[in-house]
């Protein structure tokens, strides 16, 4: 947080007894012979020390079936540059300055993962600040599209963790070195989602074949109530309504026209919430489709034994009973009178 307020203080401060014709000659002397595919460290023996830290502003979308995950975040970067150093006294009192961000020497960051293509962090029209101390701070801001699998096990319950690498391009530990203010990144300015709960977030720096890497950490849990009202009550409502069809009596006629209604409800209410339900097969499966798949089945197991009741119950008089009826009901008989008995 503290950085960021830093990053945007120079906007609010007010230069007094400075003139144009000073900020001219500040900026002419800043870019007299100088080279910004150079870096800025005075000793080259010794790498750049880049300071960063990441900003996450909300989270964009989360598509299970593609595993697309696009949050909207800024950097703010931090470094010193030897050749931006001045004396505010020879320039009008003037303590800090802006320029494009094409004009200086700034880190190659790019995003590892994207889920398309690769593209530097910020715009071409964007200011680094520059402080008369040698100061650079660079906040770019962009809309991050990495790939992340999501586990979709546990749906509508379910965690999702995904991660962004930012990577230094063509450079090593010798030449640049990154460091982080805190293991977590900033959401002092984060807008909830609707869909989605921020649970935790943790940033980080590692050698990736000997090149800074920064990994950013989300993890996000899904707000469930929106599935379990449109989707978990309603099929155990209709399930419900299936059983108690053995409460009606066999003689009213019922039973048969109301539980293929109740089956018939239940496939089309499938085929209406599938497109809902994550696509995904590998590498989990919902298991809330296992519960779905299985209340069909068990609704279509009672339409079944209905059918069979009435057709028993109002069969003729000379018709016998068949004999692997007979066979299963004196089985069940007789399981019950053993079991009555002990």
């Amino acid at each position: 947080m503290l950085c960021l307020l830093y990053l945007f203080s120079a906007s609010v401060i007010t230069i007094e007894a400075a003139t144009h014709e000073d900020l001219t000659r500040l900026h002419e002397k800043l870019m007299a012979n100088y080279n910004k595919d150079l870096r800025p460290t005075f000793n080259i023996s010794q790498p750049t020390k880049v300071y960063l830290e990441f900003q996450l502003l909300s989270l964009r979308e989360f598509e299970e079936k593609t595993g697309k995950f696009a949050v909207v975040g800024m950097f703010a970067i931090f470094w010193h540059d030897f050749q931006m150093e001045w004396n505010p006294e020879n320039f009008g009192e003037i303590d800090h300055t802006f320029l494009p961000q094409s004009s200086v020497w700034t880190p190659d960051i790019i995003l590892m993962n994207p889920f398309e293509k690769i593209e530097p962090p910020g715009f071409d029209r964007q200011k680094v600040g520059i402080y008369n101390s040698g100061l650079v701070i660079w906040g770019p801001d962009d809309v991050y599209e990495v790939t992340c699998q999501a586990d979709v096990t546990f749906y509508p319950f379910d965690q999702q963790k995904c991660s962004l690498f930012f990577g230094l391009y063509m450079v090593t530990l010798i030449d640049v070195i990154i460091e982080t203010f805190s293991d977590d990144i900033q959401t002092d300015f984060y807008y909830p989602n609707g869909i989605w709960a921020l649970q935790n977030t943790t940033c980080e720096v590692y050698p990736v074949m000997n090149s800074p890497t920064l990994a950013v950490t989300i993890e996000i849990k899904r707000r469930p109530m929106f599935q379990v009202i449109n989707t978990i009550v309603p099929f155990s409502v209709l399930g419900l309504l299936n059983v108690l069809v053995f409460l009606l009596p066999a003689e009213s006629g019922e039973r048969v026209g109301f539980t293929v209604t109740v089956l018939l409800a239940i496939a089309v209410f499938m085929s209406i919430v599938t497109e809902t339900l994550p696509g995904a097969s590998e590498p989990s499966f919902p298991r809330l489709c296992y519960l779905l798949a299985a209340e069909l089945c068990i609704n279509a197991l009672v339409t079944v034994c209905t059918i069979l009741i009435s057709r028993l119950n109002h069969k003729p008089k000379h018709e016998t009973v068949p004999f692997w009826l007979q066979y299963i009901s004196c089985k069940c008989i007789c399981y019950h009178a053993k079991k009555q008995n002990k």
